[in-house]
Order: C-alpha cells, then sequence, then structure tokens
C-alpha cells in the first residue's frame, strides 16, 4: 500500500518562473494517476518523451493563459505541493458570467494525500483571488469521472450548472 505524505502547513505564493522544473514533474505525475481526458487521449499509445514534450508545452500555455497562476508550498519541506490557475470572465457560448474567475486546473501532487489543510488552503486563496466575483470550474471528462465529481461534491460546497456541448461539468463555487 503507497504511503503517503501528510502536509502539515502549508502556504500558497503567486508562481514564478523558478517554479517550472519542479511544478512540471508534479503535473506529470498526477497526470499519470488522474488521466485527465484533455491530455490522456492525445498522449494515449505514445511514448514518455512524446508525453513529456506534449505535457511541457501544454504546462506552458496554462501558464500563459491564465491571469491567475499560484503555487502551494509544504512549509515543512519548502517544496511545491500544488498549483491552481484560473482566467478573467467566462465567455465560451455555455455560459457568460462577466465579474468571474474560471478556474482552469488546480492539481496536487499524488504523493501528498488531500486533507483540511490543503482543502484550507484552497479555499482561502480561491476567495481571496476571486475578491467578490463569482468563481467557476469546469470539470473534463477524466478516469474514475463519477467517483472525483462525487469527491469534489462531498468538499466543497457547489452548485450543478450542467453539462457542455463538450461533455464538461460546469460548477459553481458557492
Amino acid at each position: 500500500m503507497k504511503k503517503y505524505k501528510q502536509l502539515k502547513t502549508t502556504s500558497v505564493r503567486p508562481y514564478k518562473s523558478k517554479d517550472f522544473k519542479e511544478l512540471f514533474v508534479i503535473f506529470l505525475k498526477f497526470q499519470k494517476e488522474a488521466k485527465i481526458g484533455t491530455y490522456h487521449n492525445i498522449c494515449k499509445g505514445h511514448t514518455d518523451t512524446f508525453v513529456a514534450a506534449y505535457l511541457i508545452e501544454e504546462l506552458k500555455t496554462l501558464l500563459k493563459r491564465c491571469k491567475h497562476n499560484y503555487v502551494a508550498i509544504d512549509e515543512d519541506t519548502g517544496k511545491i505541493w500544488g498549483f491552481g490557475c484560473g482566467t478573467n470572465d467566462i465567455m465560451n457560448g455555455f455560459m457568460d458570467v462577466k465579474n468571474s474567475i474560471e478556474i482552469q486546473i488546480v492539481f496536487k501532487d499524488p504523493d501528498y494525500i488531500f486533507n483540511r489543510v490543503m482543502k484550507h488552503a484552497l479555499l482561502v486563496n480561491l476567495k481571496k483571488v476571486a475578491n467578490g466575483r463569482r468563481v467557476f470550474a469546469a470539470l473534463g471528462p477524466r478516469d474514475k469521472f463519477i467517483k472525483y465529481l462525487g469527491f469534489v461534491k462531498k468538499m466543497f460546497n457547489l452548485k450543478i450548472h450542467g453539462k457542455d456541448t463538450f461533455g464538461k461539468v460546469w460548477v459553481e463555487f458557492l
């Protein structure tokens, strides 16, 4: 059985370019476990070299596209354990909401077990970044999606707005 790291104290700060290498390693490990459909469908059946090259470019694209990029630090080790990024104002045809934040991705190092410290850090940072704006996320297809959706609903106070034409379930953090 896998022995998970337990996060005790954490801080959240804006992403810095010096974080990229450490962040990419976590992104690669996370994708290997979560198999997010957006990336998994393209990477399936390809070599590790192709997957790494593709995911490097995808992470770079996310960092450029998102106005809000944050890393979460394990204060006991000084290492990054998580990342989240978002854009302003949802304008996609399915949901058009000005004065909002759309979370693009949130991921954590799979070596850590999700706990209350992580949840609290995420919620505090969301509230700070949102600054009174509504916060949304599109939960995309992935392995064990129903289990994932159940987990997200259990952990966070959400309103489900429906499924778009791409099969993504739109939620609002309340």
